[in-house]
């Protein structure tokens, strides 16, 4: 068996170092003089500033694959900037109630065109999420099925859009990636 070796100055880490930062951007704002402990430096998670999707307007957006880790999370995001959320996917979230991201969440199989018709009208934007992923055994062993199925679903999508007059359409080159235009921050 082969193991890789890697140069001894990558196998030792420095300590971790615990830094006290002064945020006086912030404690100015809110009227204190708080001070920050943290393991990674000045900034933290919670005290990110986030740009708005769209600022200028609160529209209605439809999440296709809200049922998902990713799609939920957008939807999420985006309902919590005001705007009005249409979710749909083939199977219910496990992780979060409906009312937590979305203000209508359609059971629907996409690659219906019936149903992305009902799931794009009167929609601003879509974010089109939806795809058969399955586990890597999955995968594996129908990679036809798949391919028909998301090719179904991504087709109806772009065409119920094009035929509901939707202004802007939206979906990732790779379902996998965890962050997605910067939208998927909790």
């Amino acid at each position: 068996m082969h193991y890789r070796r890697y140069p001894p100055h990558l196998l030792s880490s420095p300590p971790l170092r615990v830094f006290v930062v002064s945020l006086a951007d912030k404690a100015q704002r809110m009227g204190s003089s708080e001070k920050t402990v943290t393991a990674y430096g000045e900034y933290t998670y919670a005290e990110l500033e986030r740009e708005p999707y769209w600022p200028s307007e609160k529209l209605r957006i439809s999440i296709t694959g809200a049922g998902g880790f990713i799609g939920s999370h957008i939807a999420r995001r985006l309902k919590s900037e005001g705007h009005y959320i249409i979710a749909s996917d083939w199977k219910k979230n496990e992780h979060m109630t409906e009312d937590m991201f979305c203000h209508e969440f359609h059971l629907v199989d996409l690659r219906v065109m019936d149903n992305c018709l009902k799931v794009t009208q009167g929609v601003d934007h879509v974010f089109n999420l939806a795809a058969d992923m399955g586990g890597m055994g999955f995968i594996q062993s129908n990679h036809s099925v798949i391919m028909y199925n998301n090719t179904m679903i991504s087709f109806n999508m772009l065409e119920a859009a094009r035929i509901n007059g939707v202004k802007r359409y939206d979906t990732p080159f790779s379902y996998g990636a965890a962050e997605w235009h910067g939208l998927l921050h909790e």
